[in-house]
């Protein structure tokens, strides 16, 4: 923000609890629910001084030491996400136009037990470990955040093949070229 920024996109790897969310897909996430354990700080508004080395930084958020509500009930950019599927669309990737994302702190991947709870209980499409605290700090600073996710694998939901980071790195490798494409064509269809 402080250098003009008014738009993010982040391209993402993400696990799919669905068999019709495959290797390979894109999902323009519409919805994330957060299950990280708050390890990293997620607001501007911690009630501190800014720190001296990031000072200029931060002082956009002028009154960090007061409380700020931020709604996220709509916690990813309609606007974006509409100009991402305009655009995947004509590109003729496959892709999916929402998607439920369950953020949880890596570095590990999840248990079956896991993945399952997260599928079943809480209706998760797909699995991240980013996501949150990014488009929640966006948001706190007026920023337009989209999420692209890559989906890389079926997170624990095929029984006999558990994910892994060869996996993951080869899907993310395979989808390189599709995600520069796709910001290519989007960077500049932004208003």
């Amino acid at each position: 923000k402080s250098v003009g920024a008014m738009h993010i996109l982040a391209p993402s790897a993400v696990g799919s609890t669905r068999l019709d969310y495959k290797p390979g897909d894109f999902v323009i996430t519409d919805q994330f629910y957060d299950h990280t354990s708050r390890s990293r700080p997620i607001t501007f508004y911690d009630g501190k001084e800014n720190p001296t080395d990031i000072k200029d930084i931060l002082d956009i958020f002028q009154d960090r030491n007061k409380v700020c509500h931020i709604n996220m009930s709509e916690p990813l950019c309609n606007n974006l996400r509409e100009l991402i599927i305009k655009e995947i669309d004509k590109l003729g990737f496959s892709y999916h136009k929402t998607g439920k994302c369950m953020v949880f702190e890596g570095p590990r991947f999840s248990t079956i037990w896991e993945s399952e709870v997260y599928r079943k209980v809480f209706g998760a499409d797909t699995l991240s470990m980013t996501l949150v605290p990014e488009c929640v700090l966006a948001r706190e600073a007026g920023i337009c955040y989209a999420h692209i996710a890559m989906v890389t694998d079926y997170d624990n939901l095929k029984k006999d093949a558990a994910v892994t980071t060869e996996e993951v790195g080869k899907t993310m490798k395979e989808n390189t070229e599709k995600v520069k494409k796709l910001l290519s064509v989007v960077i500049p269809r932004i208003p």
